[in-house]
């Protein structure tokens, strides 16, 4: 017998041969209506229902292994009579050599998928032996990623605001990091007072703790910024290009209250966010979403971290223009094609990259 072990099936009987996930998911509302089958003659259905991503469960959705897979494994926390189970993937079915007496930290013989012991997944796979099966990383002690590939700014992640047509503050704006703009030249950087290096390639402002950079700026600021412009736009084409999402047109463009889970996220639409939002997950987990047209924070509105989870690894990709209300608070990586707008005390710990321009009334950046 086994306690207190994160196992993914409670079952009556511990010995198994087989355990099957039929997955039916409604993008709608963002939940999964699922089934966990036993392959053992005369054994039905073991769960059903499955609750969705939200840490107020007392479930948690793993999607470390095979992401473009789609793979959704309940993993539920129990201390009553367990099944220890190795599982690995082929197809629709989790597989999993179960005992009631298995040892969490030795399970099988050791082998690969097929002889069913506890070794690797296929040819070059995954490493799922050793006890940990399919871990989340908002687990104690576990450092593995869940959700999609983070998305690589390259050279633009020098820059904590970056536009190719002018940067606008006013005063009582705060910036920690770089800014800088391409093709524009300085004179398009208002409202920082700024002044010249003696280097001439770059300026230095009060409300600025780096650089500021403008094509019109000595060697080899233009290079410099050329590339960066570049590898932003890279960055949000790689964003918008992403496929396979976790969940589509998740509240129908309206996600205020929710609390979400690291993966890929698409809307045909504009998103809103009316109320404070949390996103739920670990130090590496990674959240990518695309948004066909603008975003909107509204004013007084949070976007909070919990579990762990960083900005650094959070991206929002918006087609339309993106407006942070007044004192609202924003997390994450912006990749916007047009115009960020950041009205009268607002914040953002992360990344304003804007396609247009950026505008500032009162507002602080900092880096992620």
């Amino acid at each position: 017998m086994t306690t207190g072990h994160d196992t993914f099936v409670r079952s009556t009987e511990a010995k198994c041969q087989a355990i099957f996930l039929i997955q039916t998911y409604d993008g709608t509302v963002g939940a999964f209506s699922s089934a966990l089958t036993m392959n053992r003659v005369g054994q039905g259905p073991i769960m059903a229902g499955l609750p969705d991503e939200s840490p107020a469960t007392s479930a948690l959705v793993d999607r470390n292994l095979c992401r473009d897979e789609k793979l959704i494994v309940q993993k539920q926390q129990t201390n009553s009579l367990l099944a220890s189970c190795l599982i690995v993937v082929m197809g629709a079915a989790l597989f999993a050599g179960c005992d009631d007496d298995a040892d969490s930290n030795n399970l099988g013989d050791g082998g690969t998928q097929g002889d069913g012991g506890g070794g690797t997944q296929g040819d070059g796979g995954v490493n799922v032996g050793g006890g940990d099966a399919l871990p989340s990383s908002m687990d104690t002690g576990n450092s593995m990623a869940i959700g999609p590939m983070s998305v690589g700014l390259k050279s633009a992640s020098v820059y904590v605001i970056l536009a190719k047509t002018g940067i606008s503050a006013t005063a009582g704006t705060s910036v920690v990091g770089n800014i800088g703009v391409s093709p524009a030249a300085e004179s398009l950087i208002t409202g920082f007072d700024q002044a010249r290096a003696a280097s001439n390639d770059f300026s230095t402002s009060a409300i600025v703790s780096g650089r500021i950079e403008a094509s019109d700026m000595a060697v080899p600021t233009p290079s410099n910024l050329t590339t960066a412009i570049s590898d932003m736009e890279a960055a949000f084409t790689d964003a918008a290009g992403r496929t396979l999402p976790n969940f589509t047109e998740r509240g129908a463009g309206n996600i205020s209250g929710l609390t979400l889970a690291p993966g890929l996220y698409k809307w045909s639409t504009g998103v809103l966010i009316a109320s404070s939002v949390t996103l739920a997950g670990g130090a590496n987990d990674t959240w990518i979403f695309q948004i066909a047209q603008d975003l909107t924070l509204s004013s007084g509105v949070e976007v909070t971290l919990a579990g762990g989870a960083k900005a650094k690894n959070i991206f929002w990709q918006v087609a339309g223009q993106t407006v942070l209300g007044t004192t609202s608070k924003m997390k994450g990586n912006i990749l916007c094609q047009t115009k960020i707008v950041m009205e009268t005390g607002s914040s953002l710990q992360g990344r304003a990259l804007a396609q247009t321009a950026v505008t500032m009334d009162a507002s602080t950046v900092t880096a992620p």
